[in-house]
């Protein structure tokens, strides 16, 4: 994968499907923290709430949840466990 940071977004190309995806920065670090460590929903909501200093909510779980069946439909993550 190759990032590069296009005004307030990210661009990353998919070297091994060859799509490029325009991400904001909350799914920039999502993708970030998965790739440090293999995360559950909740695992991902932690990580991403210390990135943000913001509060682990229901909201933030649920967000957590659908991004990593997302990232996993796209082939950019390993699948969600």
């Amino acid at each position: 994968m190759v990032w590069r940071l296009w005004g307030e977004e990210y661009v990353l190309f998919d070297t091994a499907s060859g799509d490029t995806h325009l991400l904001d920065r909350l799914v920039y670090e999502g993708i970030s923290a998965l790739q440090s460590e293999s995360l559950d929903p909740p695992g991902l909501a932690r990580a991403l709430a210390v990135r943000f200093q913001i509060d682990e909510d229901a909201d933030l779980r649920v967000y957590a949840t659908k991004l990593l069946c997302r990232l996993d439909e796209l082939g950019l993550v390993d699948p969600v466990p």
